[in-house]
């Protein structure tokens, strides 16, 4: 949850006419996050298997945020990164419990 607060704090320094060392920094710390968001995944997958863990909608959030950073990496369109720059901030529902009953809540919970 820590790791996922820092990465939240980093994204939301961006602002309009930032440097190039700023945003040097800014895509380094996005490769990090992505990095450990990845290995988080994997652990995932070696401790519950892949079955178990594509049965959580949740994870799914994660799985899309991986797939979409990574191909963001490679397309080099701005509003294409940060849409899924933004589906990290989601996985901030996964990770409090109380916001995850309210999202749960308001979706459904099938």
């Amino acid at each position: 949850t820590a790791c996922l607060l820092a990465n939240i704090a980093c994204m939301s320094v961006y602002h309009a006419e930032q440097s190039a060392t700023f945003d040097d920094f800014a895509q380094l710390q996005s490769k990090v996050f992505l990095a450990l968001l990845i290995v988080e995944v994997g652990l995932r997958v070696y401790g519950i298997g892949l079955r178990a863990l594509l049965h959580d909608r949740w994870n799914l959030i994660d799985m899309a945020s991986i797939a979409g950073s990574t191909l963001s990496l490679f397309v080099q369109q701005t509003s294409f990164a940060q849409a899924f720059r933004l589906i990290r901030v989601l996985q901030v529902l996964k990770a409090v419990p109380a916001l995850r009953a309210v999202c749960e809540a308001l979706v459904g919970n099938a």
